[in-house]
């Protein structure tokens, strides 16, 4: 492996990124799960969400550069294109949700009073100070490896998370979502 020849583990493509992308696809696979055992039409709706959001942070992860992949399709998995492929991949997902807001608002409210709502913020607020070491505006030696390793502890509570999202007997402390799966 390229990290036996390179000994920086946060390096591009080094250990670090290799595990997060690993942490990756197992969420991403735990919610195609979720999505096959879900009962009630809401809750699979909610897990769709999340499918989509981690198959467009699997692609945000994925490194394209030593690939034959060019044009159209090279600049939406760069960071620039990044943002557009994310839009691409929400959009019919959010023009939906509005069409059926009534159905799936109570099983969206129950879920953001769960600890699992709080998982999936920790995840996000380390993958912003991940990024705020990314864009350099903290800079230091350490830089690099910081920001890596937040990304990871970020990816492996996103996937602790995602597997708290698999419909199971103790599911979720509230009432919809018992109702609703």
């Amino acid at each position: 492996m390229y990290y036996v020849t390179n000994p920086n583990i946060a390096d591009e493509n080094n250990l670090y990124e290799n595990i997060q992308l690993a942490f990756l696809i197992i969420a991403w696979f735990l919610s195609l799960i979720g999505l096959i055992k879900a009962k009630s039409f809401e809750y699979r709706y909610l897990l769709v969400g999340f499918f989509l959001l981690t198959f467009a942070f699997l692609l945000r992860e994925m490194d394209f550069r030593d690939t034959q992949i060019t044009g159209i399709l090279y600049y939406l998995t760069t960071p620039d294109g990044a943002l557009y492929t994310t839009l691409i991949v929400f959009f019919p997902y959010i023009i939906y949700s509005f069409y059926r807001i009534s159905s799936i608002f109570p099983v969206v409210v129950a879920f953001l009073q769960t600890y699992n709502f709080y998982r999936f913020t920790l995840a996000a607020i380390l993958l912003i100070i991940a990024g705020i070491f990314d864009r350099g505006w903290i800079t230091s030696v350490h830089s690099l490896f910081l920001e890596e390793f937040l990304e990871t502890i970020a990816w492996y509570v996103y996937l602790i998370a995602m597997y708290y999202m698999l419909p199971h007997k103790n599911f979720m402390q509230y009432s919809v979502f018992y109702k609703a799966n």
